[in-house]
C-alpha cells in the first residue's frame, strides 16, 4: 500500500478517536452554513469537528451577497433588523482573526426604472422604518450605466468572498489543531452529537430527507469590461459586482428543472440579455459557474433536533440569503444546544413533523 494512503488512514483513525474522546460535535458539512456554525463554537471554545466531502458547487458559484432590502416591492429583507447588525460585527471579527478582508462593504446601486419606482424609493427614503437601508436617488453620472431615472442606493450592503472564506476557515481551523476530516459520512455511524450542515445532501440524509428541502440550480458569469467602470453592486433583475480592475461577477439565474450543478449556454444568454439593459458597453465572457442553493418552501431556515434520535440535530436550508442569514441563526441554534433557549417556531423543522411518516 502507497505511504501516502498509509499515512491518511493513521490520520484519520486518530482524527475520529480524539473526537471520540473529547466528546466533540461533528458537524456534517464544510460549506457556509458549516463553517458559521464552526466559527461560533470556536469562539466559545466548544470542541468540534469538521466532516468535509468537498461538496461546495454553491461556494463557488455564489456571489455572496448581502441585500437587506427586496427590490421588488421596496421592503426591508426578512429579519433584516436583526441580521444585519450581527453579520456585520461576526464577519468584521473573521476579517481580523484571519487578517484578510473577506467581508467587503459595498453600496448596491438600483436602477430606478420609471417615475412611479422613484417616487416609491423616495417615499422609502423619508420613512424612518426604512430609512436605515434606503438611502436617496443618484444621478446617474456614468455614460456606461443605462438608468435615465437615477439609481437608488441601499446603505448597510456588501459582499462575502465566499469561496475564499471557506477555504481560508478550513485552513485556520486545521492550524488550530481543530480537526477537519475530509471524508464521506456514513450515515450508520452516528455516535456522539451530530449536526448535519450538508445543503442539498440532506437530500440522501436518511435521518432528515423528510425535511421539504429543494434545490434551486443557479448560474453566475465572470465578464471584462474596460470602460464600464463602477465601484458599487449595480442591481436590475440581476447583479454586477466588481470583483478586481475591470472585471465582474454578473448573475444570477434561477432553475428549479436543473438537478446538478452544471453550466448552460441558456443561462449564459439570459444573463447577457439582462446585461444589455443596464449595461452599454464593450465586454468579454472570462468563465461561468454553476451551484445549487438549498432552499425550502416556505423560505425559512432548517433549525432543530430529531424528534427520535435526540443527538442528531440539523442546521440547513439557508436559501439564497445564506450569507446574510446564517451569523445569526448559528448563534441562536449555540444557544439553543446549549439549552439556554428554544427555537423560534418559524425556522424550527417541528413545523414539518407531520411529513415525518409520510
Amino acid at each position: 500500500m502507497h505511504k501516502d494512503i498509509i499515512w491518511q488512514l493513521k490520520y484519520t483513525y486518530l482524527c475520529w478517536e480524539i473526537i471520540r474522546i473529547m466528546k466533540a460535535y461533528k458537524i456534517v458539512g464544510a460549506g457556509l452554513a458549516g463553517i458559521n456554525l464552526a466559527w461560533h463554537f470556536y469562539f466559545e471554545k466548544i470542541k468540534f469537528v469538521i466532516v468535509d466531502n468537498k461538496e461546495r458547487s454553491t461556494a463557488r458559484a455564489a456571489a455572496g451577497l448581502i441585500n437587506p432590502v427586496v427590490f421588488r416591492r421596496l421592503n426591508k429583507s426578512w429579519m433584516a433588523d436583526d441580521l444585519m447588525p450581527y453579520l456585520h460585527s461576526f464577519y468584521c471579527k473573521i476579517n481580523d482573526v484571519l487578517g484578510k478582508e473577506l467581508y467587503v462593504n459595498l453600496p448596491i446601486k438600483k436602477v430606478i426604472t420609471d417615475i412611479e419606482n422613484l417616487n416609491d424609493w423616495g417615499a422609502r427614503n423619508n420613512d424612518e422604518a426604512y430609512q436605515q437601508f434606503y438611502n436617496e436617488v443618484e444621478e446617474n453620472y456614468n455614460s456606461s450605466v443605462l438608468a435615465e431615472y437615477g439609481l437608488g442606493v441601499v446603505n448597510g450592503s456588501g459582499y462575502l468572498k465566499l469561496e475564499e472564506y471557506i477555504n481560508l476557515s478550513l485552513e485556520f481551523f486545521k492550524a488550530e489543531s481543530n480537526t477537519v476530516v475530509e471524508e464521506e459520512f456514513e450515515y450508520d455511524k452516528v455516535e456522539g452529537e451530530i449536526i448535519f450542515t450538508e445543503g442539498r445532501g440532506l437530500l440522501r440524509n436518511p435521518y432528515f430527507k423528510y425535511l421539504p428541502l429543494n434545490q434551486t440550480h443557479g448560474e453566475t458569469l465572470l465578464i471584462k469590461a474596460e470602460n464600464l467602470n463602477i465601484d458599487y453592486v449595480l442591481n436590475k433583475n440581476m447583479f454586477v459586482l466588481p470583483v478586481e480592475k475591470n472585471i465582474y461577477r454578473v448573475g444570477a439565474t434561477y432553475n428549479w428543472e436543473i438537478k446538478e450543478p452544471r453550466t448552460t449556454e441558456g443561462a449564459k444568454a439570459e444573463l447577457l440579455e439582462k446585461l444589455s439593459q443596464i449595461v452599454d458597453c464593450e465586454l468579454e465572457v472570462l468563465d461561468q459557474w454553476a451551484g445549487l442553493r438549498p432552499t425550502v418552501k416556505d423560505r425559512r431556515p432548517l433549525l432543530g433536533t430529531h424528534k427520535e434520535h435526540k443527538n442528531l440535530h440539523v442546521f440547513n436550508g439557508l436559501g439564497t440569503k445564506g450569507v446574510m442569514i446564517s451569523p445569526y441563526f448559528a448563534n441562536i441554534f449555540l444557544q439553543y444546544l446549549q439549552g439556554k433557549r428554544s427555537l423560534p417556531q418559524d425556522v424550527s423543522i417541528r413545523r414539518f413533523d407531520h411529513l415525518m411518516n409520510e
